[in-house]
């Protein structure tokens, strides 16, 4: 009898390893039905919160360009209109606009304001295509077919374009010419040409050009240059040539 007592559970220990097992079994299950709480619960705050109105300020070719993206979702819940990676998106998708801010105004609307690039320039790439090229010095799309914008052309290499950027700085900071009588910029070897409207031309170093036409428009601000048009050449830093602009004449 002794021998066989040492075998036998205690009904009590028994009992407890039981409680144990339950509770285990109840902790899983309450886990397992707040997760699927949580999703559910995700699933339906997102199907929710699906953005149906939206207004749009924006210049219109970039308006019509959001607008036709929005409508064309196949999804407008709250995941596929998060501000954050629709700004992203749309940047890359939309060239011409410089920025963009969205602001959801839940349960179902958006408001989104667009702000187009300012085109300064046109870029002649090594292949004779042209690109737009903008006032922060980006070039950002090849120029349409049917476009025809009134701006300056740039024929530097694509190294050379933070110059240019620099020197449209410049350039707009003087009070001689308007930066829209600007015609072209040619890279020499050494140095820039720029051609204005009514035969005017400046040869600039490359070396410190930013600062060499603020010294030529204060040079040509003085009574005695006023009123012409000239061609300035200012590769010598000691001598300086000036003389009468030629009408298309090639420096």
């Amino acid at each position: 009898m002794t021998r066989g007592n040492q075998h036998r559970t205690d009904p009590a220990v028994k009992r407890a390893e039981q409680r144990r097992m339950l509770a285990r079994i109840a902790r899983i299950l309450v886990t397992v039905l707040l997760f699927a709480g949580v999703v559910g619960g995700g699933w339906w705050l997102n199907r929710t919160l699906t953005v149906s109105e939206w207004t749009v300020t924006a210049p219109e070719p970039i308006k019509q360009a959001i607008e036709s993206r929005l409508q064309a979702m196949n999804n407008r819940d709250f995941l596929h209109t998060r501000p954050a990676a629709l700004r992203e998106q749309w940047l890359v998708e939309i060239p011409d606009m410089e920025d963009v801010q969205i602001v959801r105004h839940l349960p179902h609307a958006m408001q989104i304001t667009a702000v187009a690039r300012k085109p300064a320039a046109l870029w002649q790439d090594e292949q004779n295509r042209l690109h737009l090229f903008d006032s922060r010095g980006h070039v950002y799309r090849l120029l349409g077919k049917d476009e025809s914008p009134d701006l300056p052309l740039l024929r530097v290499r694509e190294e050379q374009l933070p110059a240019m950027h620099r020197l449209l700085q410049a350039l707009a900071g003087q009070q001689v010419h308007k930066l829209s009588d600007l015609s072209e910029i040619h890279a020499g070897s050494s140095d820039w040409k720029l051609y204005f409207s009514r035969g005017s031309a400046w040869i600039l170093s490359q070396q410190d050009a930013s600062g060499t036409i603020k010294s030529v428009a204060l040079l040509l601000k003085q009574p005695r240059w006023r009123q012409g048009q000239w061609t300035v050449d200012t590769r010598i830093p000691s001598r300086w040539f000036i003389r009468p602009a030629g009408h298309g004449g090639i420096i």
